[in-house]
């Protein structure tokens, strides 16, 4: 498991922009380094402040062109603790959490899903038991 880097609020006298700035660059930099080591520094672009684009895939189209499939990715620093500005609260973040409660939407989509496939595997079985019934009494009307 990687070890992560300490910083202390005392460093930026408290001061949550500059804090959250360093966050933004520790998660940026990283970001950047990952995509180039995976995709090749040729294929990895910063665009923006916070937001770079990786070409991830080459497509050849219908016409006969060879085109890049890019993806940008920009990070979103969230908060560390709990705040009040004058308009709105913040929580703190809490990364397990939101994970879990994203695995649960995932597992409730994947059930519902399974439901639907099988309410439609039913009504399809009864509409070819229903077809199968009809033809049996035409026939015998024949």
């Amino acid at each position: 498991m990687a070890e992560l880097r300490t910083i202390s609020e005392k460093e930026f006298k408290g001061k949550l922009s500059e804090i959250k700035e360093a966050i933004r660059v520790e998660a940026f930099d990283s970001v950047v380094e990952a995509m180039k080591a995976k995709f090749g520094e040729e294929n990895v672009t910063i665009v923006g402040k916070s937001e770079v684009a990786v070409a991830v895939l080459l497509i050849e189209t219908e016409e006969g062109f060879t085109v890049e499939a890019c993806v940008t990715f920009s990070p979103t620093v969230k908060d560390y603790k709990e705040r009040q500005t004058a308009k709105k609260f913040f929580s703190e973040y809490d990364r397990e959490f939101e994970g879990s409660q994203w695995q649960k939407k995932v597992e409730e989509d994947e059930k519902e899903k399974a439901e639907k496939e099988e309410k439609a595997k039913k009504n399809k079985e009864k509409v070819e038991k229903e077809k199968a019934e009809a033809k049996a009494k035409k026939e015998a009307k024949a």
